[in-house]
């Protein structure tokens, strides 16, 4: 992704009036990269408390399993598998 399309990505994320929390999905445990402030706000937690935590971690007590059971759940593989054919194709 291009820096202006990258600083036009987080400016879209932080106006967004819903939580959201970016996950690095190809490190051990889901460690959050970014939260926008409505997940501050939502969670309660600020983003410098949970940039580099587990999200399993911080909202569901540690319970990595549930984490990777959500994140396989079908809609999400689906959601996941588009945007995965659709970068392939491009």
């Amino acid at each position: 992704m291009s820096a202006p399309a990258a600083v036009a990505a987080r400016g879209a994320l932080a106006a967004c009036g819903f939580p959201i929390a970016v996950l690095d999905a190809g490190a051990p445990g889901l460690p959050v990269k970014y939260v926008n402030r409505a997940f501050e706000t939502f969670f309660g937690y600020p983003e410098t408390q949970v940039v580099d935590c587990s999200l399993a971690m911080l909202l569901l007590g540690g319970d990595d399993a549930l984490l990777a059971s959500a994140v396989a759940a079908p809609h999400t593989r689906r959601a996941l598998d588009r945007k995965s054919t659709r970068l392939n194709s491009s």
